[in-house]
């Protein structure tokens, strides 16, 4: 295959193998893994990732049609795909009647009432039901707007107030989907947690991978002082040797400064293992070959996302699932802190369309929850598709329903809207049915002439209509009280 070299900040056209460099590649969109991946000679790329340091020179094994991400694009244009029913259903419901109409209003004209005839052909059940259920549906969507959900069709609000089952992808869906510093350790008596950052966050300024970005950043917010380096050698997907002021600085991973002669005693090893319980990846800190302080670094879960859960399942969805291409400790730990009983990780998106069909397979009306061009797929198998905002322009386009702001709180408002909406529906059908039914019935009777069955059978349409404007009279927040947001009360 072509030969192609991919520098810092572009992304892989292609699929293909590593023929020489070293970089470090975020795959976090394709696989869903939180952090950058190191790529070597004989390594597997796909396209569509992007290379975060480092150079590499890869063989194209697979291009365009052939590339994982464009079969994971022809698995959502397989899926399958779904009309609206409300409407439907109403009318169907309305045309039943129609046959009893007609052979009322035939045997009245046979006896020679004409009057009875006509009046019971007044009446009109789908009338009312083509105004009130489109209304009230557009309405729903318009409310949704308004707070940052775009619902893009009436189906998927019925769907949406159904859900019963929900799949979240983890990777900035449940968590902020960048690294941040969740733990310090000092390992050493000369050097305090704050010199022990200060120190890597010199040896790390100015590199621009997602670890470094994440050092420095914790390091500014503590209102640390960051020293200058001076020499300074990069090892991609290893560390960093600098000197800051007349000291040789490591920073880097444990098999990094090990190389280097650094020991690891068992003081050492009990805040490793504090870090890795955390599900967090462990920095090494070291000053003129001695082990002085340890930062552990995790993408952080999203501060909403346990009340959320735990409100979901308050509200009547069944079952939660977490579905992620991290690695199986890492899930465990997010889903043991956010309440989730099943996860499954290492997944390959094809896995989480699978998991979909499963689940759908067992009677649940299903929705997934994602950002990624891994949860493509998923988003397009499932009943309902939701995706976060800042998530990839395919999920996004897959989705039948976006949330504008990534708050994850919106989650809740699109269900409640949802259900909201859907029981206006029902709600315009009893405001329909109930008067039609009984001037129906004093039609037959002959106590009602054309006249009172036309004020009737209108009269019930525009009510019916004007109750499915109520949500655009609804206030902005449809579930205010939740933690995290100021100034509401319930």
């Amino acid at each position: 295959g072509e030969t192609i070299f991919v520098f810092p900040g572009e992304r892989i056209p292609v699929d293909g193998i590593v023929l020489n460099g070293k970089a470090l590649v975020d795959q976090h969109a394709l696989t869903g893994e939180s952090m950058p991946v190191e790529k070597t000679v004989n390594a597997e790329v796909f396209a569509a990732t992007v290379v975060s340091e480092g150079e590499l020179q890869v063989r194209a094994t697979r291009v365009g049609e052939d590339t994982q991400v464009a079969q994971i694009v022809e698995l959502v244009q397989n899926a399958p795909v779904f009309d609206t029913r409300a409407q439907d259903y109403a009318e169907r419901w309305a045309n039943r009647l129609v046959p009893y109409s007609f052979l009322g209003a035939g045997i009245m004209a046979l006896m020679g009432n004409f009057t009875q005839a006509i009046t019971l052909l007044v009446i009109d059940y789908a009338a009312g039901f083509r105004v009130s259920a489109p209304t009230a549906i557009m309405s729903t969507i318009t409310r949704a707007a308004r707070q940052g959900i775009l619902i893009r069709g009436g189906r998927h609000v019925e769907q949406l107030a159904e859900v019963d089952a929900l799949v979240f992808d983890k990777t900035g869906t449940l968590t902020v989907g960048c690294p941040d510093v969740v733990d310090a350790f000092s390992l050493s008596p000369a050097y305090s947690i704050d010199e022990v950052m200060a120190l890597a966050a010199a040896a790390e300024s100015f590199l621009t991978h997602p670890v470094a970005e994440a050092v420095v950043k914790a390091a500014s917010d503590r209102g640390l002082e960051i020293p200058q380096r001076t020499d300074f050698e990069y090892q991609i997907g290893q560390g960093v040797l600098a000197s800051v002021d007349d000291r040789q600085i490591l920073v880097g991973s444990r098999r990094f400064l090990e190389a280097q002669g650094v020991i690891f005693d068992c003081v050492a090893q009990e805040s490793l293992d504090q870090i890795e319980a955390r599900a967090a990846s462990p920095l090494c800190i070291a000053v003129d070959g001695a082990l002085v302080g340890l930062l552990g670094l995790a993408d952080p879960i999203r501060p909403e996302a346990a009340w959320v859960i735990k409100t979901l399942r308050e509200r009547g969805v069944k079952e939660i699932v977490m579905l992620t291409g991290d690695r199986g400790p890492v899930a465990a730990a997010v889903a043991q802190q956010l309440g989730i009983d099943r996860f499954v990780a290492e997944v390959f998106p094809g896995d989480k369309l699978e998991a979909v069909r499963q689940l759908q397979e067992q009677g649940y009306t299903v929705a997934v929850v994602g950002d990624g061009i891994n949860d493509s797929p998923a988003l397009a198998q499932a009943d309902v598709g939701i995706a976060v905002n800042g998530g990839t322009a395919l999920a996004q386009e897959t989705a039948d329903v976006v949330i504008l702001q990534g708050d994850l709180h919106k989650l809740i408002d699109a269900i409640t809207i949802a259900r909201q909406g859907v029981g206006l529906i029902r709600q315009n059908w009893s405001i329909i049915r109930v008067p039609n039914t009984i001037g129906l019935g004093l039609a037959f009777m002959g106590l009602l002439n054309p006249v009172g069955a036309s004020l009737i059978s209108d009269g019930a349409a525009l009510v019916a209509g004007a109750n499915s404007l109520r949500p655009l009279m609804s206030p902005g927040e449809s579930d205010p009280v939740k933690p995290g947001r100021k100034g509401m009360s319930s």
